[in-house]
Formats: structure tokens, C-alpha cells, sequence
């Protein structure tokens, strides 16, 4: 049986008849199969990325956020709000203290406080890890207004997911340059066959670990060791396939 290139996602977590196929009738190196794979894998990370920002921007917490922020404009290295000074907010129980009087010179002086925003620096409370910012060297003259952040957000995140499908090019010969080492795997395990045959295994059996990762992905899961999980699933399922392919020349 001939599988296409539709079939072989499935077909090549388990099927032995799958990777007989790909050993005796496959043609060329399986270069295509891969550039279509890993294209429609890039293509739904960069989505789910893009959803996942998007579902953030529009989180209750941050919609509070932009609802209570004054409007900061930003001149000469230092900020200013449209709000009366000191101006309190709170946000998920968390409180931040706009102060362009001076009248408050550090968070600490303030009671219950996590933040304080003054005309220069951003501080946070001793609780928090973040080091102080500096406003020195921002844009002259700029106004942040807080009903443009969302919009901004948004399409910073559009630009950040265009970005992503740039970087996908290196990740693609990352791939490419694997499976010419599985490939060299494949040779030591039989080198009968050959070496385009090598690679059509190589990358067919590549194809669990690349869906897998692809997933992992998708559900933002990340774990110590995550990019190595794919290594053994490779090389298991490269030795069954040739295997598998042994086992019907033999029969043969």
C-alpha cells in the first residue's frame, strides 16, 4: 500500500506497513514531505502564539489596568499623568502609586504599595525582584494614552508573530541538518537501501516528534529536558522502521 502524504502523520506513529512503503516505494529524499510538515506545524504555532497574546490583551486584569491608568506623557527624560498627584490605583490587589509632586521619594514610604511610578523611575517594593527603571532616554514628547495600550498591544503582537514566521526559516534547516544526522543513523543501522532511502525514513520517522513538539507548543507546556524528548522517539521508531523493512525483504 501507498500512503500520501495526508496519510504519513498518522500512519508513521505505528504502522510498519507505513514505513515498508516509504523503504522500497518512496521516491526522492522526502525533503518536500518535511517542508510541507513542518510549514503547516510552524504555521499553527505562530497562530496559537498570536490567540494566546491576544486572550492576554484582552484579560480581565489587564482591561482593569488600562481602565485606571492616566494618560503619561513623556518629556526630557522625565513623565508627567493627567491625573491629580499622588494618584493611587489598585489592580488586582495590587497598589500602584503615581507621584509627580515629590512628595514620595521611595515605595517603602508608602503603606501597603507595590509600585511607584514618579516623574523619573518606576520602583517597586521590597518584595519585588524587578530593579528600578529609569525613564531617562524615552522618546521626547510622547504621550501614552491609556485607551491606545490595547490597540498597541495588539498590533505589537501582530508584528511579533510576522517576526515568528521569519525565524521559523532557521528552525527549518535546524531540521533539515537532524535528519541528515538520523539519516547517517539510519546508514549504520542498514546501508543497503541507501542513503535517499535513509533520509525518507530519517524524516518519516521524525514526523511523531514534530507533531508532539508542535502540540507542546500550541499548549504553551514547557518542561526541563522538552527538547530532547524527541531524540528517542526518533531513533525508536527509525530502528522499527528499518526493521520493518528488513523484515519484508527477508520475507521476500
Amino acid at each position: 500500500m501507498e500512503y500520501s502524504i495526508y496519510q504519513a502523520p498518522i500512519y508513521s506513529f505505528y504502522s510498519k506497513d507505513f514505513y515498508r512503503s516509504v523503504g522500497r516505494n518512496g521516491k526522492g529524499t522526502g525533503f518536500l514531505y518535511l517542508s510541507a510538515l513542518f510549514f503547516a506545524c510552524w504555521t499553527a504555532i505562530i497562530i496559537a502564539m498570536y490567540v494566546h497574546m491576544v486572550v492576554l490583551i484582552e484579560a480581565p486584569v489587564v482591561t482593569e489596568l488600562v481602565q485606571k491608568l492616566p494618560d503619561m506623557t513623556f518629556r526630557n527624560g522625565s513623565m508627567s499623568i493627567n491625573k491629580p498627584s499622588p494618584y493611587e490605583m489598585e489592580v488586582s490587589g495590587k497598589k500602584i502609586v503615581f507621584d509627580t509632586s515629590g512628595k514620595y521619594k521611595a515605595v517603602e514610604e508608602i503603606e501597603g504599595a507595590d509600585a511607584l511610578i514618579t516623574e523619573e523611575k518606576i520602583s517597586f517594593s521590597e518584595q519585588g525582584w524587578r530593579e528600578p527603571t529609569t525613564f531617562k532616554g524615552l522618546v521626547t514628547d510622547y504621550t501614552l494614552k491609556a485607551a491606545d495600550i490595547k490597540p498597541f498591544l495588539k498590533d505589537i503582537s501582530l508584528k511579533i508573530a510576522g517576526i515568528g514566521f521569519v525565524l521559523g526559516l532557521p528552525v527549518f534547516f535546524g531540521h533539515l541538518f537532524l535528519a541528515l544526522i538520523y539519516a547517517g543513523v539510519a546508514m549504520i543501522v542498514n546501508s543497503k537501501p541507501g542513503f535517499e532511502t535513509a533520509l525518507r525514513m530519517a524524516i518519516s520517522a521524525m514526523t511523531p516528534g514534530i507533531l508532539l513538539s508542535t502540540l507542546l507548543a500550541i499548549l504553551w507546556v514547557n518542561f526541563p529536558g522538552q527538547g530532547l524528548i524527541t531524540v528517542p522517539i526518533t531513533l525508536g521508531l527509525l530502528v522499527y522502521g528499518y526493521k520493518a523493512l528488513g523484515d519484508s525483504n527477508a520475507a521476500d
